[in-house]
């Protein structure tokens, strides 16, 4: 998980805890309080759609489509990464009116590197959101006036949710294996086909062809890695010319995943590791989408035959 990822995660952890709070309190609404509920979005449920226009001209746009999130209308929304800007939208309070005599430089700042919000359902909203990371700073403006904004419980900078890209966004999970749906798994290394393994599920009992009897116990903690099996995040073309590099290269290994109901399956190319790299770098054929998973995750899907040999 990224450094961005973990801030968030936070985030996430600490709205929870306070909306709990808040939902436990009572006591008549003030003037005041309804001006710190200025840009928050009392019932996210009511939202249908979130658009982000975002300074380098890049668009993200959520919609809500039979209870689910799908993003640029192409792919999942990432729900994890959904439940923490709902979250944010709900829970964001103004905490003061931005000086007069920053007025006219914040709004500024806002209108050439900040992102405009489009919210549509109950109510329809249109604000702008940026602020300065370094001092955890968070800003918010519609009509004209900039406000300081916070969250609850949290004192650091939040607007940076509204600066996610498609990659952040989208759904890390790839596929989910179990006992109701997995039917194979294929693991091949194109420079050793000795080390191949071929995992079957027959007859409600889980096996490996070539070997009459398997280390169950290495199998079934293999399987629960795909239970399910999640990227790290989505690499676009030219993001990181090292990793390009890497893709012009034969895979160390390939994957191919079925399940029921979906004989074609997913398949996976992983690839040698990188010095010094967090991730392995992975490959999509079907969807010829270059990913990321975890280094401790890609090590542990390299099985191979010999491990699970009884000895």
């Amino acid at each position: 998980m990224t450094r961005k990822n973990w801030a968030l995660a936070i985030i996430l952890i600490v709205l929870i805890a306070v909306f709990g709070v808040l939902v436990g309190r009572k006591g008549p609404t003030s003037s005041l309080q309804i001006e710190k509920s200025l840009f928050a979005v009392a019932d996210t449920a009511a939202l249908d759609l979130i658009v982000l226009r975002q300074p380098d001209g890049a668009v993200q746009r959520l919609e809500r489509r039979q209870g689910h999130w799908q993003l640029n209308e192409h792919y999942a929304a990432d729900p994890s990464m959904m439940r923490l800007l709902l979250s944010v939208l709900r829970q964001v309070q103004v905490r003061r009116p931005v000086a007069r005599s920053q007025q006219e430089e914040v709004l500024s700042q806002l209108e050439q590197q900040g992102v405009e919000v489009e919210l549509q359902g109950d109510p329809n909203q249109r604000f702008l959101v940026g602020g300065r990371e370094a001092e955890r700073i968070s800003y918010f403006a519609r009509n004209g006036q900039a406000y300081v904004m916070e969250l609850p419980g949290y004192a650091s900078y939040f607007s940076s949710i509204f600066f996610l890209k498609q990659t952040d966004l989208r759904n890390k999970m790839l596929a989910t294996l179990n006992s109701m749906n997995f039917q194979a798994l294929d693991v091949a290394y194109p420079a050793d086909t000795s080390q191949n393994v071929r995992i079957r599920f027959r007859n409600n009992m889980l096996g490996v062809e070539d070997i009459v009897r398997p280390d169950s116990s290495v199998l079934f903690q293999y399987m629960m890695i795909y239970e399910p099996l999640e990227v790290a995040g989505y690499l676009a073309p030219g993001e990181d010319p090292l990793y390009d590099s890497l893709l012009q290269t034969p895979p160390l290994a390939h994957f191919h995943m079925r399940t029921v109901g979906n004989s074609e399956g997913m398949r996976l190319h992983l690839y040698p590791q990188l010095p010094g790299r967090r991730y392995r770098l992975g490959y999509l054929p079907r969807q010829k989408e270059a990913v990321l998973l975890d280094e401790r995750l890609a090590q542990a899907m390299l099985i191979r035959r010999r491990d699970l040999l009884l000895e």
